[in-house]
């Protein structure tokens, strides 16, 4: 995990070793939840020259905050030599660590008690953070690859909300964070190349990718910004399963059988196009009721679009189409049926007053 705090960007430093000194800040790390857990602790026992004897170190965290719940836990290591010097030991947790994504911090106060002389206060380790996961994190591919602490800090608290210890559900809840999709910019997110949350034409990479749409949920954004959000979070508190950002669409010219492929492999309506009568018509799914012959604004109502993206997610011999922004759906004929209202074929024209339209030329399948 690297230590940028304060932005989306995948930048920092790797958290430097020990995590802990006293009298130094305290790093956070990251722990797969319901483990057990250990800790290298590294004392330094004065005078130089004093004798061997036997003692238990002590870690007690009385009142530790949670997202959910306010815990108690102790390490301790029983038994170990101290003499004079650098003395390492290894202490368990020996409470039950907890079954839950989500943060916990705390302080921890040391004790060493020696057979010989009793108990010594060996200070307080202080603010911790601990980011429990459901396994080890994976950095996302693509744009938004990185383990950073904001991204951490982020992921554990959504999927923490989402509380079910079931990929399925968490994939459901964060996609739902999301009130819809949409196709058009807000000028406000231009820095994070809202809504498809990656640089086109002019514009200039973020460097974050779709991070950001965690901080303007209701701005929406592309279903494929959405889904690479979603794959991203899940990656980061290293939630199990076989995950794709995949591409649903209809082909018009085979009957509107519904097709699947990867994103950003090119798949999808947006090359579909053929002539008829001298005029070049294009074919798109729409997400609203047309009639053949209307005549509508591509920045109107109905949405021109090329394709459905989705988290296809298996997991426990389940399957499922978790669509940006459009639902759940258990196969990709569903996603299509469910997202969309007909798959059409249209054609560019210029209205006497000049603006540039779209006619809906043939209505492929209804969908609604």
């Amino acid at each position: 995990m690297m230590d940028n705090n304060l932005d989306w960007l995948n930048t920092g430093s790797l958290f430097a070793k020990p995590e802990w000194t006293l009298g130094n800040s305290c790093n956070p790390v990251s722990h797969s939840k319901n483990q057990p857990m250990a800790l290298d602790l590294e004392f330094a026992v004065e005078p130089a020259n004093a004798e061997e004897t036997i003692a238990d170190v002590i870690g007690d965290a009385p009142l530790v905050q949670g997202l959910y719940n306010h815990l108690y836990y102790t390490f301790a290591a029983t038994n170990k030599k101290f003499k004079g010097g650098t003395v390492t030991v290894t202490a368990t947790l020996r409470t039950t660590p907890p079954d839950l994504v989500e943060i916990l911090g705390g302080d921890i106060a040391w004790s060493v008690k020696t057979r010989d002389d009793g108990p010594f206060d060996a200070g307080s380790s202080t603010s911790h953070s601990i980011y429990f996961t459901m396994n080890t994190p994976v950095s996302a591919p693509g744009r938004e690859a990185g383990i950073t602490q904001r991204r951490m800090r982020k992921s554990v608290t959504l999927v923490g909300q989402a509380k079910p210890d079931d990929p399925h559900a968490i994939a459901h809840y964060l996609q739902n964070l999301f009130p819809g999709y949409t196709l058009k910019p807000n000028p406000d997110l231009a820095q994070f190349n809202h809504p498809q949350y990656f640089a086109v034409g002019d514009q200039v990479e973020s460097g974050a990718g779709a991070w950001p749409a965690s901080d303007h949920f209701d701005e929406m954004a592309e279903c494929q910004a959405i889904i690479r959000f979603v794959r991203a979070a899940m990656l980061q508190v290293g939630c199990p399963g076989v995950m794709a950002v995949v591409v649903v669409w209809a082909d018009p010219d085979s009957h509107a059988k519904v097709m699947e492929g990867n994103w950003g492999e090119g798949h999808g309506l947006g090359s579909v196009s053929k002539t008829v009568n001298g005029k070049r018509w294009e074919a798109a799914l729409l997400d609203d009721e047309v009639e053949e012959g209307d005549v509508l604004d591509p920045d109107g109502r109905v949405g021109f679009n090329n394709f459905e993206a989705c988290l296809k997610l298996t997991y426990g011999g389940k399957t499922m189409y978790y669509g940006g922004g459009s639902g759940d759906y258990p196969t990709k004929e569903e996603v299509i049926s469910g997202s969309f209202s007909s798959l059409c074929w249209y054609s560019v024209v210029t209205t006497t007053d000049g603006q540039v339209r779209n006619r809906i030329e043939k209505i492929v399948k209804n969908y609604k």
